[in-house]
């Protein structure tokens, strides 16, 4: 479940903020007899661009290569 709050006109930020525009219902909606995964229904950054939540995943390795210490943001593998 995708949900998002407008804050319109003030701190709206058009080419990455879904709206009626950029995004709309006719292609929006899973529902919709068009609708375009490639707007918010895939893991890859989609309408919001750099702000889409994109989901990643580590193999068991790699996991288990973290130990168990104390971890930095540099320490975790860069997603491919």
């Amino acid at each position: 479940t995708m949900r998002w709050m407008s804050v319109m006109p003030e701190w709206h930020l058009p080419q990455f903020a879904p709206d009626e525009y950029n995004c709309p219902w006719v292609t929006a909606d899973w529902a919709a007899t068009q609708y375009d995964p490639s707007l918010v229904g895939r893991n890859s950054p989609g309408v919001m661009g750099p702000y889409h939540p994109v989901i990643h995943y580590l193999t068991k390795e790699q996991f288990e290569a973290l130990g168990n210490g104390k971890l930095a943001p540099t320490d975790i593998p860069q997603w491919q």
